[in-house]
């Protein structure tokens, strides 16, 4: 982050979905390293799991990384910079490389998002039967990644955001819909438009899905269900 100081849009948050929190913390930077050293230690076996510490200034890290990559996800740019990490740490004084790989991690994530979108279903064009997009939309709805409120312009670049908007016209023509559209956003996780994905083949979602995004989904979402042997 550019500034501990300066607010991003909905203030400093931290969200533990594998914990059950359903909603994110908010408040000030210090107030989020206050929730989240209370977290670590009342979740000994979480924290293990994750390799998170309890030194004050290993979770400032953590909660700068981490608001970093959302900001980055929201289009909320002017809080972050992902430019050069030499340039990143001039401009902010933090040397911190975490913040760095988590900056690049949350580029590629937009990356992997539009690459999905883009390429839509795959060379074959196979979409999936209407239960099971029915099913995977139910999930979305329900899951707190599942963003209703930011428009598309916001939560991708213009550009991306039209060629969203076209496919969502080939959705339209191919009667691709579910009883849940309304309620299906962009998630926040792999940053995909629910509306399209929940109708993709999983082997061609597999095919785009990185290490870094698989690791980000919440526990219960059924790409991780799906891809179960």
């Amino acid at each position: 982050m550019i500034s501990r100081d300066k607010f991003p849009p909905g203030q400093f948050q931290c969200l533990h979905p594998e914990a059950g929190q359903k909603a994110p913390f908010s408040g000030s930077f210090n107030e989020c390293v206050d929730f989240e050293m209370r977290f670590r230690l009342a979740n000994p076996t979480i924290a293990a799991k994750n390799g998170w510490g309890t030194s004050r200034a290993e979770i400032e890290a953590y909660v700068d990384e981490s608001n970093a990559q959302r900001c980055i996800a929201g289009g909320w740019l002017g809080f972050v910079d992902v430019g050069d990490p030499s340039d990143t740490q001039k401009k902010t004084g933090l040397t911190n490389p975490g913040f760095v790989r988590g900056a690049v991690a949350a580029a590629k994530a937009v990356g992997a998002g539009v690459a999905t979108w883009l390429d839509l279903f795959g060379p074959e064009g196979k979409t999936v039967e209407r239960e099971v997009a029915e099913r995977r939309a139910a999930v979305c709805v329900a899951c707190p990644f599942n963003d209703v409120k930011s428009s598309l312009t916001t939560l991708f670049m213009e550009k991306m955001a039209a060629e969203i908007q076209k496919g969502y016209a080939i959705l339209n023509d191919l009667d691709l819909h579910t009883s849940q559209d309304a309620k299906l956003g962009v998630c926040l996780s792999c940053l995909c438009p629910l509306r399209s994905k929940v109708h993709i083949d999983i082997k061609h979602i597999a095919a785009h899905l990185s290490p870094e995004i698989r690791d980000k989904l919440h526990p219960r979402c059924w790409i991780l269900s799906e891809l179960k042997p």
